[in-house]
């Protein structure tokens, strides 16, 4: 049963990801991402600031760990179990 961006075979994704416009969404996207990412890097103190050092420290934890929860296939599991029992599975 197709979906609202594919066809039953998938033709239609294939075809719109192909398409101009979206080719250039995509050349685009990567120098708009590169520079957001100076432009955070530009933000943080290039000197520790008492209380804000310690805590941003802290804080890479969760950007690091956070693949272990997102990969998980207990996590998959546990969310396809989810979706099914309240019916968007």
């Amino acid at each position: 049963m197709g979906g609202r961006w594919t066809d039953d075979d998938g033709t239609q994704a294939r075809v719109y990801c192909r398409a101009p416009p979206a080719l250039l969404g995509q050349i685009a996207a990567y120098p708009i991402c590169t520079l957001m990412t100076l432009g955070f890097l530009s933000l943080l103190p290039r000197r520790q600031v008492a209380g804000l050092s310690l805590a941003g420290r802290l804080s890479m934890y969760a950007y690091l760990l956070h693949p272990l929860v997102i990969f998980n296939p207990v996590v998959w599991l546990g969310q396809a179990c989810l979706l099914r029992h309240i019916g968007w599975g």
